[in-house]
């Protein structure tokens, strides 16, 4: 970037305009609020390298069906030099043309619904009209905020070449300003059928949007492609000789293989700790053994036991193992029965009926107690965040009110 010298400054305050600021601004919109029909207002926003603009226009009917526009509002920012592509600039001029629309409802009495939105950039239309990805605390920040005031059906596709916002984000000598789409209004507004759009819109290639999660790029990477021999082979394979030439015995073996393999696989995430092999599968649940007779236990999962006292008796071998157990069960699988969604995926509320475990870290293992949804409980935002369980203990019936962090779903109430 070339110098800037107090000597160029100076030659650019001489040949200011400054008779500018005695010409009128034409704001009139011919006639009074109360005889305008079909008030509308239009609100557009642009961005470039070195700034973001807004502007909006209300669009008036008389009474013999003759279209008006007239200026209302305009604002246009600096953006910094550095640290911003041109996705993020055009989604914050979105979100500054929300807050001059802002401006204009508290000062005129127009309904949200007679309000479209106008942009040059299909990216940001991909973020308004999102409801599966997620993204950045950048663009779901500045999402939020959009989402808040407007719906995705308010926001519309202009292109760049007919678009009165872009005078903002540029210089334009202030002695064409008064004549320019900045302040007159794009001529579009004034046909019957104004300015068309597209319906759906979608986000571009992760590739040129860094903006969206790598896991699109990961998915990506390790898909091969699919020969078409491979394509013939798994479709004559169902009626080729394996299934002619099987017979009972080959199918029972066929199942306790497949079944096998079912139940070995991991339960929770692989740690990959060399000297933690084990892993809890269905099969440790089912036959209560593991292939790893000579694991060595770690001081994190025997708790009170070490390994002196393993040698001392077999039943102290027994204690060690359901408490590794128990100590893995209740930290690995246990949470993942309490995932937690994000905030833009609803999840089931818990409701009476449902059958829970109760978490309590005072109790020893196999303690924790079975119980059933009384009541919930739900706060403002009108989410369950606790709920009245009944349980048993000592052989009586006994109701909590507990918080839904120490509550495991098991069971699920499907009223019919």
């Amino acid at each position: 970037m070339s110098a800037f010298h107090a000597s160029d400054l100076a030659s650019n305050l001489k040949d200011l305009d400054l008779e500018c600021d005695s010409k009128p601004l034409q704001r009139s919109l011919g006639l009074s609020w109360d005889q305008n029909r079909n008030n509308e207002l239009h609100v557009f926003s642009d961005a470039s390298e070195k700034a973001i603009a807004a502007v909006a226009y209300l669009r008036t009917t008389d009474s013999s069906g003759e279209p008006n526009i007239g200026f209302i509002l305009g604002n246009a920012k600096v953006m910094p030099t550095s640290g911003n592509t041109i996705p993020r600039l055009e989604l914050s001029a979105a979100v500054l043309a929300v807050e001059i629309t802002q401006t204009v409802m508290d000062n005129l009495d127009l309904h949200k619904d007679t309000i479209k939105f106008y942009t040059d950039s299909k990216v940001v239309l991909g973020y308004i009209s999102n409801e599966t990805r997620r993204f950045f605390f950048y663009v779901a920040n500045r999402v939020e905020k959009i989402r808040k005031f407007s719906s995705p059906s308010q926001w519309n596709y202009v292109s760049t070449n007919r678009y009165p916002a872009d005078l903002g984000t540029r210089s334009v000598p202030a002695h064409e300003i008064h004549s320019s789409e900045w302040l007159l209004g794009p001529k579009e507004l004034l046909s019957s059928e104004q300015i068309n759009s597209e319906d759906i819109y979608q986000l571009i290639d992760p590739e040129e949007d860094g903006e969206i999660h790598a896991t699109v790029n990961v998915a990506k990477t390790f898909s091969t492609p699919i020969r078409v021999s491979e394509l013939k082979d798994s479709i004559d394979s169902p009626t080729g000789h394996h299934l002619r030439s099987l017979t009972h015995d080959v199918l029972n073996t066929l199942m306790a293989e497949v079944s096998a393999i079912v139940n070995s696989r991991p339960l929770v995430p692989v740690s990959t700790d060399p000297e933690n092999p084990l892993i809890l599968n269905p099969g440790m649940l089912l036959t209560q053994k593991h292939e790893k007779t000579d694991y060595i236990f770690t001081s994190d999962h025997l708790g009170e036991f070490d390994k002196r006292n393993l040698y001392l008796a077999e039943w102290r071998r027994v204690q060690a193992l359901v408490s590794v157990f128990w100590s893995r069960w209740r930290k690995e699988y246990l949470p993942l029965l309490q995932q937690r969604r994000k905030w833009t995926e609803d999840c089931r509320d818990l409701i009476a009926g449902d059958v829970i475990l109760l978490k309590d870290k005072n109790i020893c293992r196999t303690q924790w107690p079975f119980g059933i949804i009384v009541n919930s409980f739900k706060s403002s935002d009108e989410h369950v965040r606790k709920a009245e369980v009944r349980v048993i203990v000592n052989g009586k019936a006994t109701a909590y009110t507990r918080p839904i962090v120490d509550m495991i779903l098991l069971i699920e109430n499907n009223p019919v």
